[in-house]
């Protein structure tokens, strides 16, 4: 099984592909391939483990972002689903800090939503970007495998 998490020293998020529809011929109009995933959010004393549909194209995305915030020690990477059910916002500041904000709602017809922010820093995305790039390297950039 594809997965990654993102850490922080209160809390988690892990992203786990549990299928990927198309793949490796025929991509989705989000970019990348279509995905059923399953996503564990862990915060505090809180915890919601829901279905989101992603892209890989969706993750690919948020894979550059974090390489270059990590690299830089500056700047804003985002992952959202393409169904806006789940936006994380990771913040890097100069010191190596890193605060992750955002929400996450399994259903748009239901009330229930989670907002969530984790305190992280650096040290916690080396092995983050590691387990992206190997989803990266399996399913490709924004137009997938095929033409590869």
């Amino acid at each position: 099984m594809d997965n990654f998490t993102i850490k922080g020293s209160d809390g988690s998020i892990t992203i786990s592909i549990d299928e990927v529809f198309g793949y490796p011929t025929e991509t989705c109009h989000w970019g990348g391939y279509d995905t059923r995933s399953r996503i564990d959010i862990h915060v505090g004393n809180y915890k919601v483990v829901g279905e989101l549909y992603i892209s890989t194209g969706d993750i690919f995305s948020f894979y550059q972002k974090l390489k270059n915030c990590h690299k830089n020690l500056n700047g804003e990477a985002y992952l959202e689903s393409y169904e806006n059910n789940l936006r994380a916002d990771l913040t890097f500041d100069q010191q190596g800090h890193v605060k992750i904000s955002g929400f996450y709602q399994e259903y748009h017809h239901a009330g229930n939503k989670l907002t969530f922010e984790i305190d992280s820093d650096q040290t916690y995305f080396n092995q983050t970007i590691s387990e992206l790039a190997s989803i990266v390297d399996k399913y490709g950039d924004m137009t997938g495998i095929k033409d590869q």
